[in-house]
């Protein structure tokens, strides 16, 4: 398995790095956002790579962080979506908006990315829900935050508030919709994936 690459930018279109590896060029599927970070021949680049095995083929995507390498690995993990289509999605949206997206069923989004249809990007926000919202708490921001009220407080429900915070909502916000979350369910069973999910609805559709 080759799980990283590093070296120069021997050349680069579209959604391809050619990238030479001590005289040997790897030719590596990346998102097109990460072309544009290596697009000059000569460049030195890492890259976290996946390689993916079919009767006729070996293919290698790579990316710049491990986020959005783990955020591929998840992603091909549900039925219907291949590492084309992965590779448009993570193409389109940034992990961090892919990840709010599925997580709160906006399936609009979703299907922004090229081959990417209603029906399945319902699929994709079924099955991937709480992975994706895995993976923004594993990245969560470490930021100093004011003190919860009691019936809040617990290491599951601050994981949820930086997870929130790490998507792009403002943290008095996150801090809001988490304890409205953990509220309704009364305080009880609540891990952070569940106050996460209920936070986003209370956040992008007032819960309704």
């Amino acid at each position: 398995m080759i799980a990283q690459l590093t070296g120069k930018v021997a050349r680069s279109e579209p959604g391809i790095v050619v990238l030479d590896v001590a005289g040997v060029g790897y030719l590596v599927n990346v998102p097109t956002s990460s072309t544009g970070t290596a697009n000059a021949p000569g460049v030195p680049i890492c890259l976290h790579t996946h390689l993916v095995v079919r009767e006729d083929d070996l293919s290698l995507y790579g990316f710049v962080t491990v986020q959005e390498l783990v955020a591929f690995k998840v992603l091909i993990s549900a039925s219907g979506v291949g590492p084309r289509v992965a590779l448009a999605l993570l193409s389109t949206l940034s992990v961090e908006e892919l990840a709010r997206a599925v997580a709160s069923s906006d399936t609009k989004t979703v299907s922004l990315a090229p081959g990417v249809g209603q029906r399945l990007a319902q699929r994709i926000c079924l099955e991937l829900g709480d992975k994706l919202a895995a993976i923004a708490l594993e990245n969560r921001v470490a930021t100093p935050s004011a003190p919860v009220p009691l019936a809040s407080a617990g290491a599951e429900f601050d994981d949820a508030v930086e997870a929130l915070v790490s998507l792009g909502f403002a943290r008095l916000d996150s801090r809001r919709a988490a304890e409205r979350a953990v509220a309704q369910n009364k305080g009880t069973g609540s891990s952070a994936a569940d106050i996460i999910h209920a936070a986003i609805k209370l956040l992008t559709d007032g819960g309704r």
